[in-house]
C-alpha cells in the first residue's frame, strides 16, 4: 500500500523514479510549495528496511532528520480502507518498522492504510503479501488517492496532514 501511495505521488507531481547507487532504494525529488520533497522505496526485503538509512542519510544528508521522514505502510489493524497517523510508537509486529525502529529509533511520523485481517492467523504471510480481493481493489484505489492528495497538500506539516487524512474516504 505503501508504494502505491508513493506511485501516485510520483504521478501527481510529474516525478521519475531513480535507482540509486547502493540499489538499495528507488528515488523520486521534486519541489512542493518551499519545500523539497523526497519519494523513497526501498528495493530490499521488507524485514530488512534498516538497510537503506546510511545510503539515504548520505544522500540527505543536509535534510535528514526522523522527524521529517513518513514512513506509510499497510496494518492488520485497522479496518480495510482505514487511515491513522501517528507520529511515534511501535512497529505493531510490522517487520518494515520493526526494522527502522531498530536503526533510528520509534520517533518518526507514519502513516497506516488499513487492510484488516485475514480469516485465519495462519493465513497472515500470504494475505499480506497477495493482491487485495476485487472488491476491496476500488476501496484501495480511493484511500491512496485521498492519501496522495493529503501529502502533496501538506507536504511538510505533519499536524495539518493529520487533519486532512482523519476525515477518510472510509
Amino acid at each position: 500500500m505503501g508504494f502505491a501511495v508513493v506511485d501516485k505521488i510520483a504521478q501527481r507531481q510529474r516525478m521519475r523514479f531513480r535507482l540509486e547507487s547502493s540499489g538499495l532504494f528507488r528515488y523520486a525529488e521534486c519541489h512542493i510549495g518551499a519545500g523539497a520533497l523526497a519519494l523513497i522505496k526501498p528495493q530490499s526485503y521488507i524485514n530488512n528496511s534498516q538497510a537503506i538509512i546510511a545510503p539515504l542519510s548520505q544522500r540527505y544528508a543536509a535534510l535528514w532528520s526522523s522527524h521529517r521522514l513518513l514512513v506509510i505502510c499497510d496494518t492488520l489493524d485497522l479496518p480495510v480502507g482505514k487511515l491513522r497517523l501517528k507520529t511515534q510508537g511501535g512497529s505493531a509486529g510490522h517487520g518494515g518498522l520493526k526494522s527502522l525502529i531498530s536503526r533510528i529509533g520509534n520517533n518518526f511520523p507514519r502513516l497506516y492504510i488499513g487492510i484488516g485481517r485475514p480469516p485465519s492467523h495462519s493465513e497472515v504471510p500470504h494475505y499480506v503479501l497477495s493482491r487485495p480481493p476485487k472488491p476491496e481493489r476500488a476501496i484501495y484505489d480511493q484511500v491512496t488517492h485521498h492519501a496522495a492528495a493529503a501529502i502533496c497538500s501538506h507536504p511538510h506539516a505533519i499536524e495539518s496532514l493529520a487533519e486532512y487524512i482523519h476525515v477518510s474516504p472510509h
